[in-house]
């Protein structure tokens, strides 16, 4: 079977805002980042959970996995593996307090 990525809204406008916030600065790094963001996103497709779980104890976080963003590890996908499919959750920046936005 093949896996699917599934975007939750609020993780497509993550990324967006990430995107965006970098190339205020760096257009060249804001590109770097859409690219890195698939190729992380591609690798979790097919090693599902090789993101580490996160201790909490919202309900909302039990099951999530972590991974940096390639060549941007101060930035975080938030995914949970569902059936078959990879969901993703949201992307955040490492200096935020991932428990709040769950």
């Amino acid at each position: 079977m093949h896996r699917k990525l599934l975007f939750l809204h609020l993780s497509e406008n993550d990324a967006r805002e990430i995107a965006a916030y970098i190339a205020d600065d760096n257009p060249t790094a804001a590109q770097r980042f859409r690219a890195a963001f698939g190729e992380t996103t591609e690798l979790l497709l097919r090693m599902p959970h090789i993101g580490s779980l996160r201790v909490s104890g919202k309900l909302a976080l039990e099951d999530i996995r972590v991974v940096p963003v390639k060549d941007f590890e101060r930035y975080f996908i938030f995914y949970r593996p569902i059936d078959e499919d990879i969901e993703i959750v949201r992307v955040l920046h490492g200096a935020r307090d991932y428990a709040s936005p769950f």
